[in-house]
C-alpha cells in the first residue's frame, strides 16, 4: 500500500533533507545522474517506489522515523553501489587477540599492593573460625 505525502512538520523535514543532501554529494548520486534516467526508471534502478525525478527519495512521505529511516538507508546503500564500491567485509579482519585492553592496567613490583584482596581473610576461613570458638 502506497503511503502519503505532505508531511508538514518542519522538524521533520529539515532532518530529512540533511540526509538527502548527505546522499547527493556521493559519487554515486553523480554518476547516476550522469545516465539520464527518468524518474520512472529511477525508480526500477534504486528498487523504492519513493524516488523523485531528482533521484532522491520522496521528502513529504507521512511514515514514522524508523521507516523513513530504512527508506533513508536502502537509497543510500543504492548509491554506494552505483558508485562501483565494495562493501567492506569485517570477517576478512584478523580477530583481536584475548591479550588485547583497550585500557591496560599498570604493572606493579609490589604483590601485596596489585593484589590486596589476596590476603583477605576467605569466608571459608572466617566460617571455620567462628564454628571452632
Amino acid at each position: 500500500q502506497a503511503l502519503p505525502l505532505g508531511e508538514i512538520d518542519e522538524t521533520k523535514l529539515r532532518a530529512r533533507q540533511k540526509q538527502i543532501d548527505i546522499g547527493k554529494n556521493t559519487e554515486g548520486y553523480k554518476r547516476l545522474m550522469d545516465q539520464g534516467f527518468s524518474g520512472r526508471q529511477l525508480q526500477d534502478i534504486i528498487g523504492l517506489p519513493y524516488i523523485t525525478e531528482e533521484g532522491v527519495l520522496e521528502l513529504t512521505l507521512i511514515c514514522g522515523k524508523r521507516r523513513y529511516d530504512g527508506y533513508l538507508r536502502m537509497w543510500k546503500r543504492k548509491l554506494y553501489e552505483f558508485a562501483g564500491l565494495q562493501k567492506i567485509d569485517f570477517k576478512s579482519f584478523p580477530p583481536i587477540s584475548a591479550d588485547f585492553s583497550p585500557h591496560p592496567q599498570p604493572k606493579s613490583n609490589n604483590r601485596k599492593q596489585a593484589n590486596p584482596v589476596r590476603n583477605a581473610p576467605s569466608s571459608r576461613s572466617w566460617a571455620m573460625r567462628v564454628a571452632t570458638s
